[in-house]
């Protein structure tokens, strides 16, 4: 985890004369480590927390968004009692709820329908 360079003792076999070769890695002792190393790197990823493809699909179904309680006429001002929260998660995050309560629907927004920020003043 930021090593730059690994040093390990190499050897073309353990039984040649010296002090190092019992302890150096023979050619596919040195193939493993390498192998290892990059399934190291792979393992780690680039750092950044993401969801991988196979999520997505996941959260938006899962997660929720902001969506009309009830029929709203247009010039109708949000109010808490306006909004539900529902699946799926493809519209307005829950945590937003503060960017869209006090604003004005610019046009009729039928019941449980996703809230978007083009359909405010």
């Amino acid at each position: 985890l930021g090593a730059c360079v690994i040093e390990k003792h190499f050897t073309l076999g353990k039984d040649m004369a010296g002090p190092d070769h019992a302890f150096s890695l023979d050619p596919a002792e040195l193939t493993a480590l390498v192998s290892g190393i990059h399934a190291v790197e792979s393992a780690l990823g680039h750092g950044r927390k993401e969801p991988v493809m196979s999520e997505i699909a996941v959260a938006r179904a899962s997660r929720k968004s902001l969506v009309a309680a009830r029929p709203l006429p247009a010039g109708t001002v949000l109010t808490a009692d306006c909004v539900a929260v529902k699946r799926p998660g493809t519209g307005i995050p829950p945590p937003m709820i503060t960017r869209v309560l006090g604003r004005r629907v610019r046009r009729d927004v039928a019941e449980n329908t996703l809230i978007t920020l083009d359909m405010l003043d």
